[in-house]
C-alpha cells in the first residue's frame, strides 16, 4: 500500500472520528423496545457496533470516493478497506481498529508472499478472524 493511500485512509478515519455526528449512530436503534430483552452478550455487540459507526462511515467514504481515484493497489484479498470494515463490524471499534492497523502495516510489496496462501489471480488471502462468540 502506498504512503499516499495510507495517508488518505488515516485522514478519512480521523475525519470520521472528529466530524462524525454522535447521535446518528444511535438513531438506527430507536425502533421501540424489543419484545424481550436480548442476552447480555448481544447487548455488548449492539453497543460496540453503534460506537463504531463513524469508523465504518469513514471506510465507506474511502471505498466510494478515494479508492476509485487511487486505483486498485492492495495485494490482499479481501482488500485492506474491506478487511477493515469487516473487522470493525465484527469485533468493535477498538479491536477492529487494531486489526485494521496491523493489516495496513503488513500491506506492502515487502511482504513475503510465502507467508500467505494465494488465489489463482495472485492476490494473497488474509481473511478477518472469526470472533470467539461467533463460532
Amino acid at each position: 500500500m502506498s504512503l499516499r493511500r495510507r495517508s488518505l485512509l488515516l485522514v478519512a478515519l480521523s475525519a470520521g472520528l472528529i466530524f462524525g455526528r454522535p447521535g446518528a449512530a444511535f438513531a438506527a436503534g430507536m425502533n421501540g423496545p424489543p419484545a424481550k430483552p436480548p442476552p447480555r452478550s448481544a447487548q455488548h455487540v449492539v453497543a460496540s457496533h453503534q460506537t463504531s459507526q463513524p469508523l465504518l462511515g469513514a471506510i465507506r467514504f474511502f471505498q466510494d470516493y478515494i479508492s476509485p481515484i487511487d486505483g486498485a493497489r492492495c495485494q490482499f484479498a479481501p482488500t485492506c478497506s474491506a478487511y477493515g470494515h469487516q473487522a470493525i463490524h465484527r469485533h468493535g471499534s477498538w479491536l477492529g481498529g487494531l486489526m485494521t492497523a496491523d493489516r495496513l502495516m503488513r500491506c506492502s510489496y515487502l511482504t513475503d508472499p510465502k507467508l500467505y496462501p494465494q488465489r489463482p489471480d495472485g492476490r494473497l488471502v488474509d481473511p478477518v478472524a472469526v470472533a470467539p462468540r461467533e463460532r
